[in-house]
């Protein structure tokens, strides 16, 4: 019943309908891909990362970052809106994730040391 070329349009579902048309996925990601939505730009997405992470735009994320950046995770979690607790981490956490991932060991992650502990998790297949 599926195929590449079918495109579904919704003209035979209407709210309320109980029973609604279904969409493989290769059909799902063949009509995304046509919108423009089947490409990813990581490269994009690590800088908007970044940018949200490196508080006054200095070009680097350090500790005062993470913190800043934990406090409103954990404060959206508080408020319900992951769907999950998170845990708070002790600065001495987040100092050694930075020590872990700092590759020039100038005590910050600039935007390459950045890149590479996103690009293995944005270039996962999702799940």
């Amino acid at each position: 019943q599926s195929g590449e070329n079918e495109e579904w349009h919704g003209e035979d579902v209407e709210r309320g309908d109980e029973e609604m048309r279904r969409v493989d996925l290769q059909t799902a990601v063949g009509i995304l891909a046509r919108k423009g939505y089947g490409e990813r730009d990581f490269e994009k997405e690590i800088q908007m990362y970044f940018r949200i992470f490196d508080g006054g735009n200095k070009g680097y994320i350090d500790l005062r970052d993470l913190k800043r950046v934990q406090k409103e995770i954990l404060e959206e979690s508080a408020a319900g809106q992951w769907g999950f607790d998170v845990a708070e981490l002790r600065d001495s956490t987040l100092e050694a994730m930075i020590r872990e991932f700092d590759g020039n060991r100038d005590g910050v992650l600039d935007l390459e040391e950045f890149a590479a502990v996103l690009r293995p998790i944005l270039s996962r297949p999702s799940s």
